[in-house]
């Protein structure tokens, strides 16, 4: 019994040492990347929390979680062509590289319908 309380014990300080969801980009390099211009384009689309908007770039598939200004953003499944900066600090969507969005254009071009989530039964 005490063999497995060491065991389980050891087991969750190596998880927590090593992390959740893969390497952990430092301060340093976050800070590196912040108030690099980026531009790109692709579809709006929702993002897994509410209110966030993000974009899988046409060109090499980067995700990007675009900030825009309010009031000044376009609708999901609207192809947009966007230019922005790499966001400094955390943020509330919890996917895709965060860019505080300058400026963006609709391209006449459209985005296939986001397709329903299936829900467990």
């Amino acid at each position: 019994m005490r063999l497995r309380m060491v065991l389980f014990g050891s087991l969750a300080t190596l998880v927590l040492l090593v992390g959740f969801g893969g390497p952990v980009q430092s301060q340093s390099e976050k800070n590196k990347e912040a108030g690099k211009f980026v531009k790109g384009q692709g579809c709006v689309r929702r993002g897994v929390e509410a209110g966030c908007l993000v974009v899988k770039c046409l060109e090499d598939e980067k995700v990007y979680n675009l900030l825009f200004p309010p009031g000044k953003k376009p609708a999901p499944n609207t192809a947009i062509s966007f230019e922005g900066t790499i966001h400094k600090g955390p943020t509330i969507c919890m996917q895709g590289t965060p860019v505080r969005v300058s400026q963006w254009t609709a391209l006449e071009m459209s985005c296939p319908e986001e397709k329903p989530k299936k829900k467990c039964r």
